[in-house]
């Protein structure tokens, strides 16, 4: 069975929109990371260092690269994602109630974060908390 050929051009018209449009998108973001400040995230765990824009999500960091932090929710409910920050802790961001609340719950160490809830503002240095 073929298309018609007035809904095959319909299609290809709607599909090429939507590559252009993606990437228009890949470029704008490209444009916006080299002209914002670059932090480094090591994790030292994988002996990897990757350099991100500021306020960058480490979930999409490690989405993005291979990493061995793992992540199960992403909502930070379920500690699969704990990280221990060795450097730079000041460089994430701040602590949120819930992040606050799951941890204690988990008697985490001071120096442990969820790495789904954090985001770069400076250089960091992070292992996979064991």
């Amino acid at each position: 069975m073929s298309l018609p050929a007035g809904l095959l051009t319909a299609n290809l018209s709607l599909e090429l929109d939507l590559y252009v449009h993606l990437v228009q998108q890949i470029k704008g973001r490209k444009h916006h990371m080299s002209d914002s400040k670059k932090h480094k995230i090591s994790v030292t765990t994988d002996d990897l260092t990757i350099e991100v824009a500021d306020g960058y999500a480490m979930i999409d960091m490690c989405e993005e690269h291979d990493t061995s932090i793992l992540f199960g929710c992403r909502d930070g409910a379920c500690g699969a994602c704990m990280i221990r920050v060795k450097e730079g802790a000041k460089s994430l961001s701040p602590m949120q109630e819930d992040e606050k609340d799951f941890l204690e719950t988990m008697a985490a160490e001071p120096d442990e974060r969820l790495a789904c809830q954090c985001k770069v503002h400076g250089d960091v240095v992070v292992e996979v908390s064991e």
